[in-house]
């Protein structure tokens, strides 16, 4: 059954009513809104305090990120990492500014929490490989609390203890879609009628000498731009030479409607639907001509109801690389044609989040369906063409009313996925 058949038979609809952040460009919605529309950069030059192996790195630059570790590491009850720091202060944040709290247990069974990451727990998991094989393999000198700190599912360990969220869960990580396959879990819990309020939220650490290290091996990071890190990420240019990875945590609160009103939450928008699916190709490659998100763009139109013409805005998923913004503007066009919906892409501000710049994508389509604004592409000068023709690339903030927002998402292994948020009306 489709999104909108669903959501004529039960009535249900799903809204998001928080919203939280912790990027390079921002740890508020306010200061991420003005990065975005002000073409500000979170990415910035390394150094030995932040990275002391710096010298055996072609990569020197990041987007990382102003955090009171301790702060954060003090309220979590357990898997206190560098990473979950930035999960759980996202959702502290979210929480914060949805207003809800569960109340009764009933309201607790149905508070879900679904939570990404990827490379989650880098720094623990090498250290511990590191203390064991420094001391002759002693294996004996593993902490007590390893095994909790490189857990995957330690991000909904923490949250769903703070929160007393005891509802549907899950801990998902389809690479880099894994910030929008969090929404899309949460939203179909909620169509399904087994939440009536879930957390999505992803996390991840890049900026670390061996992640960084071997995306410069895999060919995709750019190490060229050191010397300018704010203009090292330039997705959709003909002159793009690879993304900047950057650390961060985002998170939205998805509610179903009638219990949002019902405590007169103040409402973002809407989540319409998505769709998913995989290449079946390469590791790292998209298919040369964005079949994969052809067929999810294709795909969330047709489950939700839409046609490409109801899209006011696409937000591409547009990581910097030759290739991956290649396919995605073919694919885009493939869809489009002459409809020229604004486009736009936002990681020429804060660098590459991987597993959390999904939910990022959300957060800044909200903002921007709220605001009445199209952010310009950052470091755009030398748009790409397909077949000699420029799509219609937000170059300077356009303020126009948006409807409907259709965002993407790509990720190693062949994921694909596809959401559309809209404007919410009565």
């Amino acid at each position: 059954m489709a999104w909108n058949q669903l959501r004529n038979a039960t009535g249900r609809r799903v809204v998001v009513t928080g919203m939280g952040l912790t990027t390079p460009i921002g740890n508020t919605l306010p200061q991420a809104l003005d990065a975005l529309i002000g073409r500000k950069s979170g990415v910035k030059p390394l150094n030995h305090q932040l990275m002391p192996d710096l010298d055996q790195i072609p990569v020197k630059i990041g987007g990382y990120l102003d955090v009171d570790y301790e702060y954060w590491k003090n309220m979590m009850p357990c898997n206190k990492t560098k990473t979950n720091v930035h999960g759980f202060s996202a959702v502290y944040k979210a929480m914060q500014d949805s207003g809800f709290r569960p109340s009764s247990e009933e309201e607790r069974e149905r508070f879900g929490c679904i939570m990404g990451a990827g490379v989650s727990s880098v720094f623990e998991f090498m250290g511990g490989l590191h203390d064991v094989y420094a001391n002759g393999s002693n294996i004996d000198i593993i902490p007590a609390d390893y095994a909790e700190k490189i857990d995957i599912n330690g991000l909904n360990n923490i949250i769903s203890r703070y929160f007393g969220a005891k509802g549907h869960t899950e801990a998902v990580s389809p690479a880099c879609a894994t910030g929008h396959a969090v929404v899309q879990e949460a939203f179909r819990s909620i169509m399904l009628g087994e939440s009536d309020v879930c957390i999505a939220g992803a996390a991840e650490t890049i900026v670390h000498p061996v992640i960084l290290k071997g995306f410069a091996l895999l060919g995709c990071i750019n190490t060229k731009s050191n010397e300018n890190p704010a203009e090292s990420s330039r997705p959709l240019d003909e002159n793009r030479e690879g993304l900047a990875g950057a650390d961060g945590g985002n998170a939205v609160i998805l509610e179903e409607l009638q219990h949002a009103l019902a405590r007169g939450a103040k409402i973002y928008g809407e989540v319409k639907g998505y769709n998913m699916n995989c290449d079946g190709f390469h590791l790292t490659k998209p298919t040369p001509r964005g079949e994969g998100i052809y067929r999810t763009m294709l795909g969330v139109l047709g489950m939700t109801g839409m046609r490409p013409e109801d899209i006011d805005l696409v937000l591409a998923h547009a990581t910097a690389t030759k290739a991956g913004d290649f396919a995605e503007v073919n694919a885009i066009d493939s869809v489009f044609g002459n409809l020229r919906p604004h486009i736009t892409a936002v990681k020429g501000h804060t660098g590459h989040m991987m597993c959390a710049v999904g939910t990022f994508h959300v957060i800044s389509a909200l903002l921007m369906i709220s605001n009445g604004v199209v952010a310009p592409i950052m470091n755009l000068k030398n748009p790409l063409k397909i077949n000699g023709k420029e799509l219609n690339f937000a170059k300077e903030p356009v303020y126009t009313q948006l409807n409907n927002v259709l965002i993407n998402a790509v990720g190693f292994s062949g994921m694909n996925n596809s959401l559309i948020l809209s404007r919410y009306a009565p």
